[in-house]
């Protein structure tokens, strides 16, 4: 344990497990939210034209890499498996 106070890395993953089973206890699904992707980032980089025309709906997940503010607004850089 170090000097911190904070549990070791088995101590805290068994901590989180018994959280987790408190919650299924009370009858809450821990994981219940899903997300349907639409396209990946390398095909809205791709047909970034069409879509934008046709007004297509566009649903992405991946990971944000880069977040700036202005304003606002924001603008950001969204990475997937098939590109950034």
């Amino acid at each position: 344990m170090s000097g911190t106070g904070a549990p070791s890395g088995g101590q805290e993953r068994e901590q989180r497990a018994l959280k987790l089973e408190r919650l299924r206890s009370l009858g809450i699904v821990p994981y219940a939210y899903s997300f349907r992707r639409t396209h990946a980032v390398a095909e809205v980089v791709r047909d970034e034209a069409s879509l934008a025309a046709a007004g297509a709906p566009v649903s992405l997940a991946g990971r944000i890499m880069a977040l700036r503010g202005h304003g606002h607004t924001a603008f950001g850089h969204l990475k997937d498996a098939t590109g950034r």
